[in-house]
């Protein structure tokens, strides 16, 4: 192939010819302002299957394979009407996005571009014709059904994108980077060590790192495998993405170890990604097929670290994983406005998320950008879980911008105790019994509230528990022998308490994580990521009404200096995964949010329901995370997370 045809054949594809193409379906032409779809079928599979059904507008010949494709063009609802198609998501190899970008130019060669465009489409065609689909099927690929160099048109084909996905009869997901003997060691290694290789190297996988395919897996109701060698993924369930077996098999061996944190160690995260790293995808996902609003928050989460092109793809993907009815076109240049119209847009539409985003006036005061750490989940701006009961009062109003909503109103921030969150649970423990029984006294009703609303729970809940097992008066005793006494000291009194008030154990309901945790075990390995880390603090938070003060554990977004006289609120009736009942809320001032409160229920009972202007200023803004897991690569830039021993088992990818 000389360099003359591949700049010409590049040309035709992806500009066209300037004559007005004709629909396969309606025989009817696709004007200038129309939206198409180009799909893909193999001659050589036409012909096995029987008569050609619709008239092709292209052929492209394949002569290294002996193949030719056939090229349908139609209308997109044509599309919809006329036949089986299936979308291929994957990640653009960087000869061909080198090209897309750079557009046509006199002299460039684009040979070797040419022979992937033509190539690996008839390999997966064949992979897909050979296992999955009997019958006749097209394929529907970007770079061959995109004219990647006409900007007006592709812009349209870019806005319909998640329909496309959507609409599908399902979505393969093609995984050069992921080997037959990856899958076989996750499902069937010989060790923990051999099962978890696999797991992380199938999360290393690019596919997982982008942006557009984090969107198209979100969109796909029915998703298939495809492996390095064209292969699809065996007995795998296409109602479930491959996140859900990653999660599920990476649970299982971390009940084997015991702990979570020796997994990851085994696997060197930190070089290479572990399931959790990779955000909620499949919340997101479930959400979506079932026609449900995917919260502004949880889709940020999963975007938010992801890798694009170009900025403005951040704004494609995430109005695909949202139903606003905004398009990317509408949205203002300034990536800043551009999030807020859309953080508007969904607090419109009841969705209050966007008010317990961590602003990006904060986002440099916390320092919590361990994006090598975290991979591509956003641990430093939402992460408190998708929404399982709305607000109570959903109807809002703006003024110059700022959301006017119905909120309760806590109280006001009387001091704030810092407490080293890092040291051990039953440190902490220690730490947080001595500090609330100098508050309470042993008024032990009082006490019982404020260690509950501290670890998640429900204050009922442990009350009646205690009354079950007959141990509130013991509870007073203990308390008294425990005042004064030096704190982190975890002896037989601290344990008894813990034990007594379930804090230690699994007597009381786990809400917020599938696999088995004590209270004391989730604040351990939740509690810091929700409360941003060093940023946590507890406060107390003194009624205006009653002058009763409560304990509220708080993530802090400005010094305690300014932080100290705030007020407190909290959303009635909102829940979210990792919150309490009625428990999210946030601190203000005038004009800023400066905390954010995630188990502030069960205060006092006073009325304080008010009209909250709320300062809604800016969003966080997306920040990818370009670090190239499974690789060796040691970058100074990227290089956040030290362990004294690191096993890298990860390949090296392009």
């Amino acid at each position: 192939m000389d360099q003359d045809y591949a700049d010409k054949f590049l040309k035709a594809l992806w500009i066209g010819t300037g004559s007005v193409p004709k629909c396969s379906h309606c025989g009817e032409g696709i004007g200038s302002e129309e939206l198409l779809a180009r799909t893909c079928s193999l001659e050589s599979h036409v012909i096995a299957n029987g008569q050609l059904q619709w008239l092709p507008s292209q052929r492209i010949q394949v002569p290294a394979l002996s193949e030719v494709i056939l090229v349908f063009t139609r209308h997109i609802e044509c599309l919809f009407r006329s036949t089986r198609y299936i979308p291929i998501s994957h990640v653009w190899p960087r000869q061909v996005a080198n090209a897309q970008y750079q557009g046509p130019r006199d002299g460039t060669s684009y040979t070797e571009v040419v022979r992937i465009i033509r190539e690996i489409p008839v390999q997966i065609y064949r992979g897909i014709a050979s296992s999955l689909i009997e019958g006749q099927f097209e394929i529907w690929r970007d770079y061959l059904s995109v004219p990647q160099w006409k900007p007006a048109l592709k812009d349209r084909i870019i806005q319909a994108i998640p329909q496309i996905f959507e609409r599908a009869v399902r979505t393969v997901a093609y995984l050069p980077d992921v080997r037959a003997d990856d899958i076989a060691a996750m499902r069937c290694g010989a060790s923990s060590y051999e099962v978890c290789r696999g797991i992380s190297n199938i999360c290393n996988t690019k596919w997982f790192s982008r942006t557009w395919t984090a969107m198209e897996l979100t969109r796909s109701r029915n998703l298939q495998i495809m492996l390095a060698d064209f292969t699809l993924l065996k007995d795998h369930d296409v109602q479930l993405s491959l996140v859900k077996e990653l999660q599920d098999t990476w649970s299982t061996e971390i009940e084997k170890q015991g702990n979570a944190h020796a997994t990851e160690q085994m696997v060197g995260m930190g070089n290479n990604l572990v399931p959790w790293q990779l955000g909620p995808l499949d919340v997101v996902r479930i959400k979506v097929v079932h026609g449900f609003q995917t919260e502004f928050g949880t889709a940020h989460d999963v975007l938010a670290r992801r890798c694009v092109t170009l900025p403005r793809d951040f704004f494609h993907a995430l109005l695909g994983m949202l139903r606003t009815g905004l398009k990317e076109s509408q949205l203002s240049p300034d990536t800043e406005e551009a999030l807020l119209q859309v953080g508007r847009r969904c607090i419109r539409q009841g969705d209050f998320s966007p008010l317990f985003m961590i602003p990006s006036s904060a986002q440099e005061e916390l320092k919590s950008s361990d994006l090598q750490g975290h991979g591509f989940y956003d641990l430093s701006t939402f992460a408190i879980g998708t929404e399982i009961l709305p607000p109570t009062f959903k109807d809002v109003r703006f003024r110059s911008g700022n959301p006017i909503i119905q909120a309760e109103h806590v109280g006001k921030v009387q001091h704030i105790i810092r407490v080293d969150w890092t040291k051990r649970a039953w440190y902490v423990l220690s730490v947080i019994i001595s500090t609330v029984l100098s508050y309470t006294g042993l008024d032990v009703d009082r006490f019982v509230a404020n260690i509950a609303r501290l670890y998640a729970q429900e204050p009922e809940k442990i009350a009646r528990h205690l009354e079950t097992t007959d141990q509130m008066r013991a509870l007073r005793l203990k308390l008294k022998e425990v005042q004064g006494q030096p704190v982190g000291l975890q002896d037989e009194k601290t344990v008894w308490i813990a034990e007594a008030m379930g804090l230690s154990n699994l007597s009381l309901e786990n809400k917020y994580h599938m696999s088995p945790l004590s209270p004391m075990n989730f604040v351990e390995a939740h509690g810091g990521s929700l409360h941003l880390g060093g940023c946590a603090a507890l406060t107390v938070v003194k009624c205006r009404k009653c002058q009763q003060e409560f304990f509220l554990r708080v993530a802090l977004l400005e010094a305690e200096h300014v932080v100290l006289n705030t007020e407190a609120y909290r959303v009635p009736g909102l829940k979210y995964q990792y919150t309490t009942i009625r428990g999210a809320g946030f601190l203000l001032t005038d004009k800023r949010v400066v905390g954010r409160s995630l188990w502030g229920s069960s205060t006092c009972t006073c009325p304080k329901f008010a009209d909250l202007e709320f300062p809604l200023n800016a969003l966080p803004l997306p920040h990818s995370n370009e670090y190239p897991y499974g690789s060796d690569s040691t970058s100074k830039e990227c290089h956040y997370l030290k362990l004294e021993k690191r096993i890298k088992f990860g390949r090296l990818q392009d």
